[in-house]
């Protein structure tokens, strides 16, 4: 489900016609459960027509940020998790003949923070209290539409 919400067509497309050098804001909600809200917050620019393969594709690019918003009810295991400080850029090509993004290079940057519930068993101490682990992350990502049925 997250691959297909990400990877729909018309998620990312300007609400007009664009020419190159054009720009417009694209937001995004992706579900997570149980872990909360992926929130995308981008904004794209046409930079013109490119052969993509062998394919005549939009090229577009873009960057914004990514968070979370925590769910609606907690995870069963008691866990949470934050993204802080969330950028991503990237640049897609959009086949307009087939209607849909064929290609995705992305780089993301972000802090993932993780809090784990207190361990119930532990009376006093450390162990008692809920423990937090920060991981900054730096990931590029590749999303290629490998055929068409």
């Amino acid at each position: 489900g997250y691959f297909k919400q990400m990877m729909s067509s018309s998620r990312f497309m300007p609400p007009t016609a664009v020419s190159p050098g054009d720009s417009w804001p694209a937001q995004m909600e992706v579900s997570m459960n149980p872990l909360g809200t992926l929130v995308l917050d981008y904004t794209f620019t046409f930079q013109g027509w490119e052969k993509h393969g062998a394919r005549e594709c939009a090229r577009l690019e873009f960057q914004g940020s990514v968070k979370t918003k925590p769910g609606a009810t907690p995870n069963a295991m008691g866990m949470s998790m934050d993204i802080k400080d969330g950028n991503t850029s990237g640049v897609s090509w959009f086949d307009p003949e087939l209607g849909i993004t064929i290609d995705t290079d992305m780089n993301q940057d972000m802090k993932l923070v993780m809090t784990l519930p207190k361990n119930p068993r532990i009376k006093q101490g450390p162990g008692s209290q809920p423990q937090t682990i920060t991981s900054q992350m730096t990931q590029t990502l590749r999303i290629k539409l490998d055929s068409v049925k």
